[in-house]
């Protein structure tokens, strides 16, 4: 049992540290002075990869795989999401103005994280492969309920550093000279992944 969990560990860690959309999210927000919401915003993010890995243990990825059209429909709703988010990044930088990301207040930066980890609902079928391939064949529930923890921990553990960092003094000083050119490229991320997500999804939906 330990080594399932250890290869969910490792598998999921090395899923967290790729930079994607929730990374710079944190980032830009951290580095924008609001060490609070950034913080939030990465509980918000830990979140959604719990209810992402829930979701998979439940075995909705394989009902997701079963209804093509209904995971596109989501895919493409999450994408319309980021490409509206990535948006207001440009928008901020052409301004160049610090963008509130949808955040105007600390409250309001754990709900931008959790849909910013909700937008991609592949990643419940990323899930169902990671548990399939350490799982042994009908695992306990003590197992699964580990499993997702796990997926906890790591989320929170990298997405709560890269807030940390992003807010200490030197970074703020940077980010406050080159802000406008953060902003750009956040946007552009962030759109570019929300337009592959709808590409992606237009695809699937095509017969």
């Amino acid at each position: 049992m330990s080594a399932a969990l250890a290869t969910i560990w490792i598998l999921h860690l090395i899923a967290t540290l790729t930079p994607g959309a929730n990374t710079v999210l944190v980032m830009q927000v951290a580095a924008g002075g609001m060490r609070g919401a950034a913080a939030r915003a990465a509980a918000g993010i830990a979140t959604g990869s719990v209810v992402w890995a829930a979701l998979a243990v439940s075995g909705v990825g394989a009902l997701l795989d079963a209804f093509p059209h209904a995971r596109a429909a989501m895919q493409a709703a999450g994408g319309v999401y980021l490409t509206w988010l990535g948006a207001k990044f440009c928008l901020s930088a052409r301004a160049r103005a610090a963008p509130d990301c949808g955040i105007g207040r600390h409250e309001r930066a754990f709900r931008v994280g959790l849909l910013t980890n909700l937008t991609n609902p592949k990643a419940v079928v990323f899930f169902g492969s990671i548990f399939a391939a350490a799982f042994p064949a009908d695992p306990p529930h003590w197992l699964a309920g580990a499993a997702v923890l796990i997926v906890l921990l790591n989320a929170m553990s990298w997405y709560g550093l890269v807030a940390y960092l992003f807010s200490r003094g030197p970074v703020r000083t940077w980010y406050a000279t080159h802000c406008h050119r953060l902003s750009a490229a956040v946007g552009v991320i962030l759109g570019g992944t929300g337009l592959k997500l709808i590409q992606q999804a237009c695809s699937e939906i095509r017969p």
